[in-house]
């Protein structure tokens, strides 16, 4: 199937989204900070009529974990570092709602000023189910709606004061775990009767932790690999299984099908054995430290510990977190539904552009997967690029130089990124977010040899843009309108080279790209980002022209005009880009800057002009419409 008929489907899943089924649309990380009152989470997820579970904990402070859940009803919680049994505080959790849910003044979920996450498992066949049952002392089957065999169950006594049991598929129903200790599996007949679960039913044992005469209990039932959700109704979205750690500060790759967002970990075999808790919204970093909660534990979350790279197919075991032992985890999948307008992945904003000096400092309608950001009346300012993936580092644009250490550049929002809080009206931020079909970023390693790399763009890249972070060379980009036999350089004006060595001769496809052993893409032992876009009908559009010499239309089919455009001649030309938050006017002139030179905006030019199915080219002058002259492009509505 060709690029424009994989888009045009993309763009009908995105119509009927509400009636297909995507990780978006039963899981969610959401974090706010505290403020003592009322607060109602946003996330999109109809908890008051399709049930849940929403698990919260103070990232920031010692407050313990949170478990509330539509089958016992608000403001009653579980702690899953403690046995101790159902607890009511009337100021935690207040309500289940239809888009989320809301918090009391309760300090433990709303404190003033604590940063808290959230994580909240919508109830769904094949990924996840709420079973309440009454404990009888002898072997039972209990029935479940999961619809799929599950790969992690945990139980918890309401009642009374016992420890928690996890099931896990790859330890299987003759050993118990304990989510709120950190031990190893052991042996015990008498918690799953050596009985596995099935699509239907798990059996308990005899062991009052999960089978007490008289008392009452709750199942958490998580599905493993169950393939029926995403466009086609063919993807994974939660994966349950086990890896083997090599020790000796070695790492172990681990592919589960897809680039998680959330992972669950833990050392199996060996004590001790946390249970590790990363999530993308509060930082997996390539090559860095990421943030990690433990489920065993109220303490603050660690951030020194380097615990896993992502990547598209899976996750690395960082040699620090990988000893000799076997380690289970529970994965889930990265965002994949399809955007529905532009809003959705793409915004502008300047910083505290309300004035108020309130975070994040440049805001958006989405978490945001990576944003340019500089100030636009300044010819010393530099063009930077940040990126979730990347943690608390940046890169510029204009310059060949290496990635640099960034700490006031923060991705922890579902609202915008952070950068510096005080206001200023001049400094500008593009901001991104991956989505199939639109934008995708890769993190990867070089080897020095000619080599395939996974995307999960889900379709042809038509625009890749590769930077080496490790050290200074210059960012490398493709287009298709050119080839894999031609790259750019995207921080200098030179014409598109031919070179064999950059993209290897070969296309990319809607699974891989390839590089070759140029230093700029895959240098061994080097670490590179790459941003890849496509055409997304209605959202975005990768393209070429050629010149007129006089006005014309570049229609890139949308309907209410393109709001960012970046342009630039094929042969010596400057890379320029405009965005309707700084202007694209019907009349006067239109301020544009160069990816290509750290220059102050130009604000004097009138190269363009908006137009309801893309963007109206003006003028014959070389930088954009030279007679004759040939023009790529990337526009997004």
């Amino acid at each position: 199937m060709n690029n424009a008929s994989t888009q045009t489907l993309i763009a009908a899943a995105a119509a009927q989204a509400e009636s297909l089924a995507y990780v978006d649309d039963v899981f969610s990380t959401f974090l706010y900070t505290g403020n003592s009152g009322t607060t109602t989470i946003t996330n999109g997820l109809d908890l008051a009529g399709e049930g849940g579970l929403v698990w919260t904990k103070g990232s920031n402070y010692n407050y313990d974990h949170h478990l509330f859940d539509t089958e016992r009803g608000a403001t009653k919680y579980l702690q899953s570092s403690q046995t101790t049994s159902e607890a009511t505080q009337s100021t935690s959790l207040t309500s289940f709602n239809s888009n989320g849910f809301t918090l009391g003044s309760d300090s433990d979920v709303n404190d003033s000023n604590i940063k808290y996450v959230s994580w909240t498992f919508r109830k769904a066949p094949g990924w996840f189910d709420i079973v309440q049952f009454s404990g009888t002392g002898n072997v039972q089957n209990i029935a479940h709606s999961l619809g799929s065999t599950p790969g992690m169950i945990l139980i918890h006594c309401l009642t009374g004061v016992h420890d928690w049991e996890v099931y896990h598929r790859s330890t299987g129903a003759t050993q118990s775990l304990h989510i709120n200790k950190n031990d190893a599996a052991a042996s015990d007949s008498t918690v799953w009767n050596d009985t596995a679960p099935t699509s239907t039913q798990f059996t308990v044992g005899t062991n009052n932790n999960v089978n007490q005469n008289g008392h009452t209990y709750i199942a958490y039932i998580f599905a493993h690999d169950e393939a029926q959700f995403g466009t086609d109704g063919d993807e994974s979205i939660i994966k349950c299984g086990s890896y083997l750690g090599v020790g000796g500060g070695n790492s172990t790759t681990v592919d589960v099908g897809f680039e998680p967002q959330f992972l669950i970990t833990k050392k199996a075999t060996n004590t001790p054995g946390e249970w590790r808790i990363n999530d993308t919204m509060r930082g997996i970093v390539s090559d860095g430290a990421d943030a990690q909660l433990n489920a065993d534990s109220s303490a603050a979350e660690l951030t020194g510990n380097a615990t896993c790279n992502l990547t598209p197919t899976g996750f690395i075991s960082n040699g620090s977190q990988n000893d000799s032992a076997t380690y289970i985890y529970m994965a889930i999948r990265r965002p994949h539904k399809p955007p529905e307008v532009g809003t959705d992945v793409f915004s502008v904003d300047s910083r505290g552009s309300t004035g108020d000096g309130l975070t994040p400092a440049y805001r958006s309608n989405f978490p945001v997967d990576w944003y340019m950001q500089k100030g636009v009346s300044s010819s010393s300012g530099a063009l930077e690029a940040a990126f979730r993936l990347l943690g608390p580092v940046s890169l510029d644009f204009a310059t060949n130089d290496q990635a640099s250490v960034a700490s006031e550049k923060t991705f922890d929002y579902n609202n915008g990124v952070e950068d510096v809080t005080s206001s200023n009206q001049n400094s500008v931020a593009w901001m991104f977010k991956r989505a199939p079909g639109f934008c995708d970023v890769v993190a990867y390693a070089g080897n020095g040899s000619n080599r395939q790399i996974s995307h999960n763009l889900t379709v042809i890249p038509e625009l890749m843009i590769c930077k080496r972070r490790s050290g200074d060379e210059n960012w490398h980009l493709y287009h298709s309108s050119q080839g894999p036999t031609k790259y750019a350089t995207p921080d200098t004006n030179n014409v598109f080279n031919t070179l064999s060595n950059v993209w290897n001769n070969t296309a990319p496809t809607e699974n891989v790209f390839s590089v070759g052993t140029n230093h700029g893409v895959n240098r061994n032992n080097d670490t590179y980002i790459a941003i890849l876009f496509a055409s997304l009908p209605g959202i975005s559009k990768v393209g070429s022209y050629t010149g007129t010499g006089s006005d014309q239309d570049i229609d890139c089919g949308f309907t209410g005009g393109a709001r960012f455009v970046l342009v630039k001649r094929v042969l010596t030309g400057i890379w320029l880009f405009w965005d309707t938050f700084r202007g694209i006017n019907s009349s006067g002139n239109d301020p544009y800057l160069r990816l290509d030179h750290n220059s102050a905006q130009v604000t004097n030019k009138d190269w363009i002009d908006p137009l309801n199915a893309g963007f109206t080219i003006k003028t014959n002058v070389s930088s954009v419409n030279k007679s004759g002259d040939e023009y790529i492009f990337l526009a997004i509505a």
